[in-house]
């Protein structure tokens, strides 16, 4: 979950078609696991077997130093909202990431703190 979303965001790529699938694997994890993922912003300590490698950070965040937190999250949702705006990305990568945006943003706005 973590290296994907770091592939597609806190990462530049190699080459220039590899962004559009690093956006699409990180968008089905919040497909999929995105209840999960978001509980992860907030109890590290669920995520079994989680190391500093596991958790590392990319060289475009420059955000906190916790590995998971409601900054990277966000960093991670603003990454997606990007995507569908930029003519670069196609139809079925820009509609994923328009998915995974909305849900983030559900999750989030459905929690109460």
């Amino acid at each position: 979950m973590v290296w994907a979303m770091r592939d597609a965001f806190e990462k530049e790529p190699e080459e220039a078609w590899e962004k559009e699938y690093h956006v699409m694997a990180a968008a089905q994890w919040v497909l999929w696991n995105s209840q999960a993922f978001f509980e992860s912003a907030f109890c590290p300590g669920i995520i079994c077997g989680a190391n500093d490698t596991v958790l590392a950070f990319g060289n475009l965040y420059k955000g906190s130093e916790d590995p998971f937190c409601l900054e990277r999250w966000h960093f991670w949702k603003d990454g997606f909202d990007e995507v569908v705006g930029k003519d670069e990305y196609g139809k079925e990568c820009k509609d994923l990431a328009s998915r995974a945006h909305s849900l983030m943003d559900a999750i989030e706005k459905s929690l109460s703190f």
